[in-house]
């Protein structure tokens, strides 16, 4: 079996929908009441609003409990991290980054909290 997609779970869905469009080139492909579809290269990923995912602090805590972490792979960590700031969101520091698997990585976090992992192949 492939893996279909992915479900991120946000309390403001049409901003997240411009954070994930503007800093990763999500592209949205369907949306209806309470959800928006959008399109990465590697396959759907859903935004579905939820009260649970209502930040309880500005900025958002970090989720770190949470027990799936999305990754995503970027021409360049040093342009996500410029995007993402730029839009909201954190990128922890450089000297935090880590080489796994013929690649570079380390994590960002959106503007509600959810943590995606950000991979720049070597």
């Amino acid at each position: 079996m492939n893996l279909a997609g992915a479900v991120i779970y946000v309390s403001d869905l049409d901003g997240m929908q411009r954070f994930y469009a503007d800093c990763l080139g999500w592209t949205d492909v369907d949306h209806g009441e309470g959800y928006r579809g959008m399109a990465s290269s590697a396959g759907l990923v859903t935004l579905v609003r939820s009260a649970d995912a209502t930040p309880s602090a500005v900025p958002a805590a970090r989720r770190s409990e949470t027990a799936i972490k999305l990754t995503v792979e970027v021409d360049s960590l040093v342009t996500a991290r410029e995007r993402i700031t730029a839009a909201g969101g954190t990128v922890e520091p450089a000297s935090t980054q880590w080489s796994f698997r013929g690649a570079t990585h380390c994590d960002a976090v959106d503007p509600e909290g959810n943590v995606i992992g950000l991979i720049e192949p070597d």
